[in-house]
């Protein structure tokens, strides 16, 4: 070491230069598709899609940024190619802003970039019928809606109108705040007043009948750890207490009180069906299957759930008096599932990554199952949306896609 070091004393005293050491290059980036969200609407298999570049900054913290996102719609009826049955539109964002990879994997803000690429980025949301609305931020007080148009090969966007902020001052995961399945309406309980919103438009909604109720249950004493339902039509608000919750105090509470009876918080729930005032109680489901959703079916509260013992899912009555299990599902958790009461079917999408280690990117197979428990069919397709892109430029590019103008 001693004899190194002087030699390299001795280059630097008569001015010879070493050889120029090399420069590390723009880091290497690994290209992925992130999926989203879907909507089956008829016969039409509306998929929300991200492709984006992930790269080391340093050795503990990644980056994501160059994200664009697509509407990929499959022709489920079709018996051509793949490629021929499916249309991409797009992009409907270009958000080159980087930030941190668990910022874009959880939606944590730890930085400016951050929330400069979140606020970039809108937020897309399918309705009933799987026609796409966006919400985008114009400036620091104007947030419009947009609705996505497609005609003839041809897509742009309507504009609908402002979206007004919604005065939601709950803590995440609040008890005291339910939305429906589809995410077009928020009911919340805070300053001990319950009030109802348009999440589309930001808009209060005056529904008396279901703010009194919403406000009647969030009054009964001790009566945490609960789920709240509310079904999209906003017809049934259905209650269930998880069998124990702690207070403050550490009191283990097993019971709740309504209607001026107790009952065992593990055995028993209720409901409220529009337009009685008055709940009607029905015993639990046991814990054992995993409740996923509550959703109206033939003047019935349906309850969607998972057997985890036996890999299949579940519809019930809250009543209990119809049961009905599907088909072993393979790998029953990771599915997102979408009831839908108008077929008797239930639709169960399950999207994997399939890392690719000679490219170094990430890309997504969507399997697609359709559940009828009134026939108590079970189909399965398989959808390499991996095969809809190829990679250029160190990112996945649709192969083709209609430019929205």
């Amino acid at each position: 070491m001693r004899q190194i070091t002087q030699c390299l004393a001795a280059l630097i005293l008569f001015g010879l230069r070493l050889p120029p050491v090399a420069v590390a290059a723009e880091p290497v980036s690994y290209p992925g598709i992130e999926f989203h969200q879907y909507r089956l609407a008829g016969t039409k298999l509306h998929l929300l899609v991200e492709t984006y570049r992930r790269w080391d900054e340093t050795l503990h913290r990644t980056a994501t940024g160059d994200c664009k996102g697509y509407l990929l719609t499959i022709d489920l009826d079709s018996q051509e190619p793949f490629l021929e049955r499916v249309q991409i539109i797009g992009p409907l964002w270009d958000v080159p802003n980087p930030r941190s990879t668990i910022s874009f994997d959880a939606g944590a803000e730890f930085t400016k970039e951050d929330t400069a690429a979140r606020v970039a980025t809108p937020t897309c949301f399918f309705d009933d019928a799987g026609n796409l609305t966006r919400i985008v931020r114009i400036s620091k007080d104007l947030v419009v809606r947009d609705a996505l148009v497609v005609d003839a090969g041809s897509a742009t966007w309507k504009r609908l109108g402002e979206v007004k902020p919604i005065p939601d001052k709950l803590p995440p995961m609040s008890e005291e705040r339910v939305v429906t399945p589809s995410r077009r309406f928020l009911l919340i309980y805070q300053d001990g007043q319950a009030s109802l919103y348009d999440c589309f438009s930001g808009e209060a909604i005056q529904d008396q009948w279901l703010t009194d109720r919403f406000q009647e249950i969030r009054k009964i004493p001790n009566f945490s750890n609960v789920r709240h339902y509310l079904t999209d039509d906003l017809k049934s608000l259905v209650v269930y207490p998880e069998e124990l919750w702690r207070n403050k105090q550490g009191q283990e509470i097993t019971t709740f009180q309504i209607a001026g009876e107790t009952y065992n918080r593990g055995d028993y729930g209720f409901v409220y069906r529009r337009p009685d005032k008055k709940p009607t109680l029905f015993r639990q489901v046991k814990s054992e299957y995993g409740r996923i959703a509550v959703f109206p079916a033939n003047d019935q509260i349906q309850v969607l759930s998972r057997d985890w013992r036996g890999s299949r899912f579940r519809v019930n009555t809250l009543d209990r008096k119809t049961e009905i299990y599907s088909p072993p599902v393979e790998k029953i958790i990771g599915w997102d599932e979408q009831p839908l009461p108008e077929s008797h079917e239930i639709g169960l999408l399950r999207t994997e990554e399939i890392p690719d280690y000679k490219t170094f990117s990430r890309s997504s197979m969507t399997t697609l199952a359709r559940w009828n428990y009134q026939t108590n069919k079970l189909t399965q397709e398989l959808f390499p949306i991996q095969t809809l892109f190829s990679l250029e430029r160190g990112q996945f590019q649709p192969k083709r896609t209609i430019t929205i103008k």
